[in-house]
C-alpha cells in the first residue's frame, strides 16, 4: 500500500508539472487556454461521453465499471 500511495503521489505530480508546461508552451503559441474549464465545456463533454462509455461499461467486469462510476463523480 505504500508503494502505491507513494507511486500515486509521484504520477499526479508528474502530470500537474507536465500540464503546467503544456500550458506554457500553448501560450507562447497563441492559445488562449480558460481556466477553469467553462461549465457549458464540461456539460458538453459528459454529454457526448455518455454513450461510449456505456458501451464501454457493458462489456467490462463490474469492477472495471466501479472505478470509472467512481471517476466520474470526482
Amino acid at each position: 500500500m505504500q508503494a502505491a500511495a507513494e507511486t500515486e503521489a509521484s504520477q499526479f505530480e508528474l502530470l500537474a508539472n507536465r500540464t503546467a508546461e503544456n500550458y506554457a508552451r500553448m501560450r507562447t503559441n497563441g492559445v488562449n487556454i480558460a481556466e477553469p474549464v467553462p461549465a457549458a465545456v464540461i456539460a458538453a463533454l459528459k454529454r457526448a461521453a455518455a454513450a461510449p462509455i456505456a458501451t464501454w461499461k457493458a462489456k467490462v467486469p463490474v469492477e472495471a465499471a466501479a472505478i470509472v462510476d467512481w471517476a466520474i463523480q470526482q
